[in-house]
């Protein structure tokens, strides 16, 4: 019988929160709100069947049920520090080579890494923009993130996490449904079955009379570009938008939020404790920048 894991994302915030005494200080700690912070504490809730923690105006003291799993939250996580502690003497030059593809290697890998190593600044990574297929031979990825199933046997296959896209456009832009300001993105011919604007109005319920109107990008990270620069409403993924919303460079004007069809893959060679440690870090940091995301979709247009 497979085991019901707790969300990892979850039991990282509750852990901080009791360490800090404070969802503030716990979701500084981990580089997210607070109400991502309180959202993931309400699902380890809900998932244990038991409250964990009073809530109060100066912070948050731990219930009884709380006083009981804490310690076992606190080993785990040292248990798992002291794992990525182990990888370093195990490779040389001692760098982890992490491959993505192009709009996640613009949009949204640089953030997660600056993320983990607040925490791991010990850690040395090379980050690779390329397409699929990659050689994982010598001198190759140790690990790889991109869409879908990915074409490689042998490694350790993982979700990162199941997107969704959601408009967005420059902050203070006009909130209604304009089919000259959208901005359509050309995934291209590997990605032909990401959604579409098309797709996005048939589940919003808005009519779209002509497809061909607005502007065109070639990618997901040039298409946000353009939003953020003025020139429109982009269909972008909310885990690409996480940190431009976070800085104000761009806001969404209308939901609702569009799950994509497939989620995206990290594939890690499984020789070396570093590449899993930073892998399930990964992991983590998406499920966390993509909440708060989600956490910015305005209500639909209606």
């Amino acid at each position: 019988m497979s085991r019901r894991y707790p969300p990892l994302t979850a039991m990282m915030a509750a852990e901080a929160a009791a360490r800090t005494g404070s969802i503030v200080g716990a979701a500084a700690e981990l580089g997210v709100t607070a109400p991502a912070v309180s959202q993931q504490i309400k699902l380890l809730e809900r998932h244990l069947g038991r409250r964990l923690f009073d809530r109060g105006r100066s912070g948050v003291t731990l219930t009884d049920a709380g006083r009981s799993i804490l310690p076992y939250l606190a080993e785990g996580f040292d248990n798992l520090a002291k794992v990525g502690q182990i990888g370093p003497s195990d490779r040389s030059p001692g760098r982890i080579v992490v491959s993505a593809a192009a709009s996640v290697a613009l949009k949204w890998l640089p953030g997660a890494i600056d993320a983990i190593r607040r925490d791991r600044p010990d850690l040395r990574v090379e980050l690779r923009m390329e397409e699929d297929p990659v050689d994982f031979g010598e001198g190759g990825p140790d690990i790889r993130i991109g869409y879908g199933e990915l074409p490689y046997t042998g490694l350790v296959r993982r979700t990162l996490v199941r997107d969704c896209l959601i408009p967005v456009a420059r902050p203070g832009e006009p909130s209604n449904w304009d089919e000259d300001r959208l901005i359509h993105t050309d995934w291209g011919g590997s990605y032909a079955s990401l959604p579409v604007w098309r797709d996005w109005a048939a589940a919003a319920g808005v009519k779209m009379l002509d497809p061909r109107r607005g502007q065109r990008a070639g990618a997901s990270a040039l298409a946000q570009e353009m939003a953020a620069e003025g020139g429109g409403v982009a269909l972008t993924n909310a885990l690409f938008a996480a940190r431009d919303l976070a800085a104000g460079r761009v806001a969404c004007p209308f939901g609702p939020a569009l799950p994509m069809r497939d989620g995206y893959t990290i594939c890690h060679k499984d020789r070396a404790p570093i590449s899993r440690d930073l892998a399930d870090r990964l992991i983590l940091q998406a499920e966390m920048d993509l909440d708060f995301a989600l956490s910015r979709v305005t209500p639909p247009l209606g």
